[in-house]
């Protein structure tokens, strides 16, 4: 499997004891994939979601929203939250925005068991 188009080889020097390096390989071939590869696809992060921090603006709530990686919010978007306050749907504006990084194998494998 080829993760990039024009891959740049460069070497990676890492101190690992016997038992270390054979459980590498073994996960790698586990994985259908060589040594390098595993090492390249377990170091790629993706976003797995993206956290929102906002604030209502009828109540000065301030709610968290989990947005899916296919939604990226930005800061000053309003959103629509539910106010515990008012009981029900409000405007509200988007204050922060962090990404929830994983790498692509532990994305993969969960969506695998759900």
């Amino acid at each position: 499997m080829t993760y990039w188009e024009k891959p740049q080889k460069t070497t990676l020097s890492m101190r690992l004891t016997t038992d270390e390096k054979r459980a590498i390989q073994d996960a790698a071939a586990a994985a259908g994939e060589t040594v390098s590869d595993f090492i390249r696809l377990c170091c790629q992060v993706v976003p797995s979601c993206y956290i929102a921090k906002c604030d209502v603006l009828e109540t000065g709530e301030k709610v968290t929203i989990y947005f899916s990686p296919d939604t990226v919010p930005r800061v000053g978007d309003r959103v629509t939250v539910f106010s515990d306050v008012i009981g029900g749907k409000c405007p509200g504006v988007v204050k922060s925005v962090t990404p929830q990084w994983e790498t692509a194998e532990t994305l993969r494998q969960r969506y695998e068991i759900e």
